[in-house]
C-alpha cells in the first residue's frame, strides 16, 4: 500500500500528464487553422502595402548632393493594372488549360492579367509566353531587378513548365497546382528566366 504523500506525487503526475495531453489535443487541431488566419493576417497587410505603392505617386525628394539612393522607378499603369487583375483572382480555382474569368491555370492567368492590361497576344503555355515576350524584347537578364507586373517562369517536370506574375517586392501571384487555389506567395529563388511585358516591341 502506497503512503499518502506518494498517492498525492501519482495524482498530480496523472493530472499533469491529462494536462498535457490535452493541450496537445487542442494544438494539433487548431495549428492548421491558426496558422492559415495568421498567414491571411500577413498577407493581407502585405497586400495593403504593396497597392499603396503601387496606385500612390511617389512622393518628390529633392536630390542630395553626393547621394547614391535612387528611388525605384514608378510601376507603369499596364503593369499596375496587370497585378491588380492578378490579386482579384486569389481564391479562386486551378484548372489545368483554364484562362478565366472563374479558374485558370499559371499561363491562362499571365495571359489573363496582361490581355486586359493591354497586351495583345495569344493563349499559349508558360514556355510559349517566354519565347513569344523574348522575341520581342520583353525578356530580362538573370541579375535583373524584378517590378510588378514582370513575369517569373519556373522549371516543373518540364523546362518552362510554370509561370507567375510579380505583385511586389519578393512577392508573386500564381496558379501553381490543382490542390491549392490562386495565391499570392513569395518569389521562390529558382526562377529560371523572367519577362517585363509591358516592354514587348
Amino acid at each position: 500500500m502506497r503512503a499518502p504523500g506518494q498517492q498525492q506525487e501519482g495524482s498530480a503526475i496523472r493530472r499533469l500528464n491529462s494536462r498535457a495531453w490535452l493541450v496537445a489535443v487542442v494544438l494539433l487541431l487548431f495549428h492548421a487553422p491558426v496558422t492559415d488566419f495568421l498567414g491571411r493576417v500577413a498577407e493581407a497587410a502585405d497586400l495593403h502595402v504593396a497597392i499603396g505603392n503601387i496606385t500612390s505617386p511617389p512622393a518628390h525628394t529633392p536630390p542630395q548632393r553626393g547621394g547614391r539612393h535612387q528611388a525605384a522607378p514608378p510601376v507603369p499603369a499596364s503593369a499596375a493594372k496587370a497585378v491588380r487583375l492578378a490579386r482579384e483572382q486569389i481564391g479562386k480555382p486551378y484548372v489545368w488549360g483554364d484562362e478565366g474569368p472563374g479558374r485558370f491555370d499559371c499561363s491562362g492567368l499571365a495571359w489573363y492579367a496582361w490581355s486586359h492590361a493591354g497586351l495583345t497576344w495569344e493563349r499559349m503555355t508558360a514556355r510559349d509566353e517566354y519565347t513569344w515576350l523574348a522575341a520581342r524584347g520583353a525578356g530580362l537578364p538573370r541579375g535583373a531587378t524584378l517590378r510588378p507586373g514582370d513575369l517569373v517562369f519556373y522549371d516543373t517536370y518540364r523546362p518552362f513548365g510554370h509561370v507567375a506574375i510579380v505583385s511586389a517586392p519578393g512577392r508573386m501571384v500564381e496558379a501553381y497546382t490543382h490542390s491549392r487555389p490562386i495565391r499570392q506567395t513569395t518569389i521562390r529563388r529558382d526562377w529560371i528566366a523572367a519577362a517585363r511585358p509591358g516592354r514587348a516591341r
